[in-house]
């Protein structure tokens, strides 16, 4: 009989590489104690930063853009909603910078409807329409560098709009159930990436191809699931978050192959990737300890780091407090990110990766993975959780929504070896959502839909 608790052990070789060498120190420009950035872009011809997000002085949002100037002086533009003075927000900006789109409060909708901006015109806002046979919501998510926006529509249909036809429904997956969310669009419009639900309703990552007929799925639709939330201008690459054996990860897709993000330990992170852009560097948030964290990610490196790090690495004495990074746009030679703490939002510029940087050193490592068990899971009204301690450990067991944020904390305590169970209520809002663990500096993570 083996009295000794079962582990994993992984070792990995040492890696050599030339750190990277960057011409100037980074900068972080604070946007406002109420404001929250979703999306930038860069303008090199006048060295203008243009962030777009929303403002959110009381219990409501108002669409806002920013611009910020090479003396990081930082001005203000008001964009209308359809319904004037109504709450809204401007979730992404298209490539060449000419078109901005998002949601905002509108006559026929409640409580919003998928609106584009072309800029400079912030007095005329364009509402996409919702998906006929759904509700009377509708929510752009991405737009191109012809004004064609993608979204979502109430009823789970994931949308196209051209700038001047009608929205139009995105297919589903041969069998599937023909619900989904586009969340992205490449530069030229001709690639969509979402998520769109099998025959036993989980979400499966993919992607829709202009002139396709069917939603292309990422991985195997019956056994992996997962979520693409971003794609790169050029269409080559896609991040999102994937359901693995031990937690739900931040991951990519480069030429079709999934790419798992780690922390610098190895361990499969808790999170997603928020954006990516054509060179492979992307931006997320996701659990670093017990932590939620902006990071940051390029194709060359052996694991993510936290965007703090990247920026004290780089020359940034002391780096504010960065909880996310949503969003990142690449000029050629600089890196420009959306970035956010738990007050603040933020511009940040930072030079190009030259090289590889924060590789995994040897070394070998006892790792304990608990399997979490939630049952029932889609949930609709209560769970029981279950899983194994090893040993007797300190626990911290919560449950996050799809963007890292804690919803409840379940579990904070000292337990002894063996089968443990709690349960949970139904949230608030219906949509994904991850229970997490933390055991010292150990973590992981399972995916849980809640439905209606």
């Amino acid at each position: 009989m083996n009295r000794f608790p079962t582990i994993w052990l992984l070792a990995l070789c040492i890696i050599t590489v030339e750190s990277p060498v960057r011409a100037a120190p980074p900068r972080a420009v604070e946007l406002g104690e109420t404001n929250q950035a979703f999306a930038v872009w860069f303008d090199t011809g006048s060295s203008v930063a243009w962030l777009a997000g929303a403002d959110s002085p009381g219990s409501g949002r108002e669409p806002r853009v920013w611009s910020v100037d090479a003396s990081d002086v930082t001005t203000t533009y008001f964009p209308e909603s359809l319904l004037p003075a109504g709450a809204g927000a401007v979730s992404a900006i298209s490539d060449n910078g000419l078109f901005y789109c998002g949601e905002s409060k509108s006559v026929t909708t409640d409580p919003h409807e998928g609106t584009l901006w072309r800029a400079g015109e912030w007095g005329s806002p364009e509402g996409t329409g919702v998906v006929p046979g759904g509700g009377n919501v509708s929510s752009s998510r991405g737009v191109a560098n012809s004004g064609t926006t993608a979204g979502s529509s109430s009823g789970l249909y994931g949308f196209r709009k051209t700038i001047d036809g009608a929205i139009e429904q995105l297919p589903g997956l041969p069998g599937g159930t023909g619900f989904g969310v586009a969340e992205d669009v490449s530069s030229d419009g001709s690639v969509i990436v979402g998520s769109t639900q099998n025959t036993s309703f989980a979400n499966v990552a993919v992607r829709w191809v202009e002139g396709g007929s069917e939603a292309e799925p990422l991985e195997d639709p019956l056994s992996l699931f997962a979520d693409a939330l971003a794609v790169s201008p050029d269409g080559s690459i896609i991040g999102g978050t994937v359901t693995t054996s031990t937690t739900t990860a931040p991951c990519l897709w480069i030429d079709g192959v999934l790419q798992v993000l780690v922390d610098s330990l190895g361990h499969e992170l808790i999170g997603q990737v928020n954006e990516v852009t054509d060179d492979g560097f992307a931006v997320g948030t996701a659990l670093f300890g017990a932590d939620q964290k902006g990071f940051v990610y390029h194709r060359n490196w052996a694991n993510a780091i936290t965007l703090e790090d990247w920026l004290e690495d780089a020359g940034f004495a002391d780096p504010p407090l960065l909880t996310e990074a949503r969003d990142v746009c690449f000029d050629g030679a600089s890196y420009h990110i959306a970035g956010a703490g738990l007050t603040f939002s933020y511009y940040i510029v930072t030079d190009a990766v030259e090289g590889t940087s924060h590789v995994i050193s040897e070394y070998e490592v006892e790792g304990f993975r608990p399997r979490i068990s939630v049952w029932p899971n889609p949930v609709r009204h209560e769970a029981v959780v279950s899983f194994t301690l090893d040993r007797p450990r300190h626990i911290q067991l919560f449950l996050s929504d799809a963007r890292g944020r804690r919803v409840e904390t379940l579990m904070d305590d000292w337990l002894t070896t063996g089968f443990h169970q709690t349960t949970f209520g139904k949230p608030e809002s219906s949509g994904l959502f991850f229970i997490g663990w933390v055991s010292g500096t150990e973590h992981g993570g399972t995916r849980v839909t809640v439905l209606r």
